[in-house]
């Protein structure tokens, strides 16, 4: 298998907003990734899960992406957490409407 290194420590291109880069990193961080390269023109990140000490991954677990596709990949992320958001509430507001339901 080949492994690559990755920057634990997200690096920002000039230029580049920080706060935007905190925002995409709470996000991903949720879903088992980090970013490590936030550019203007590409981007890069991993998943958390394959990472080893030394700071290796897979490579088939390091992902770069131009901007316009990662801003696409982003949108997804920010829709399925609304949607698993709102299938939580769902279901909580359905438990409380059905007491006799058996818990686990």
């Amino acid at each position: 298998m080949v492994y690559v290194k990755v920057a634990t420590t997200p690096r920002l291109e000039y230029g580049q907003d920080k706060e935007e880069l905190n925002k995409l990193q709470e996000l991903f961080k949720k879903h088992n990734y980090s970013i490590s390269y936030l550019g203007k023109q590409d981007v890069s990140f991993y998943d958390i899960a394959d990472i080893d000490k030394n700071d290796f991954v897979p490579i088939h677990s390091r992902f770069c992406m131009q901007r316009k596709d990662f801003a696409a990949f982003v949108s997804v992320i920010k829709r399925l957490d609304q949607a698993e958001k709102r299938a939580n509430e769902l279901m909580t507001d359905w438990l409380q409407h059905n007491p006799h339901y058996p818990r686990c």
